[in-house]
């Protein structure tokens, strides 16, 4: 049985922002960081814009997790594609658990920003309009350093969210920032 929007909007930004807490004061253990290297906690946030429904909108997403190694990074996202039409607000929020795996940052690598590039997949609970469901998520970029351990971070993510009887697809194009 699906919840209505009124029902389980609330309860996915409950979730997201429970979920957000718990991380953020969960005690991380000090990692050993040289500069511009991925690991231990990470955090990434920013926005810019998507589509679905042959409509564009604003999008935004935070994301924060751990680094386990050079080339693999887990942890959680919260997306939100929003647009206001006058009296009428479209949006879906998806909560994820994703994985990025960084293909080309090999030691021997050097200091190419190809060792930079990623490509994540997530999965989890959304919610879009008076529907919820579940959906896959699909993403890629690159971390550009700007210096130390803050990268700015250029994005293309899509999302296929299954929704009761209805299936939608959106492409979000967005830039932010990183911390490793």
């Amino acid at each position: 049985m699906y919840k209505t929007y009124a029902d389980s909007q609330p309860m996915f930004r409950r979730l997201a922002f429970g979920v957000m807490v718990a991380l953020a004061l969960a005690p991380w253990p000090a990692a050993p960081q040289i500069e511009g290297e991925r690991a231990g906690f990470w955090l990434s946030f920013g926005g810019g814009g998507g589509l679905m429904r042959d409509l564009r909108a604003a999008t935004f997403y935070v994301r924060m997790g751990g680094t386990p190694n050079r080339q693999l990074q887990f942890g959680g996202q919260v997306m939100n594609w929003w647009r206001d039409e006058g009296d009428e607000e479209n949006s879906s929020v998806s909560v994820s658990a994703t994985a990025a795996f960084f293909p080309w940052d090999r030691r021997s690598s050097g200091g190419s920003p190809l060792r930079q590039t990623f490509i994540r997949i997530g999965f989890g609970p959304v919610a879009m309009g008076d529907l919820s469901g579940v959906g896959p998520t699909f993403g890629a970029g690159i971390d550009l350093q700007l210096g130390g351990n803050l990268h700015v971070t250029p994005n293309v993510d899509m999302a296929v969210y299954f929704l009761a009887d209805h299936t939608y697809t959106s492409m979000a194009f967005t830039l932010g920032l990183t911390w490793h």
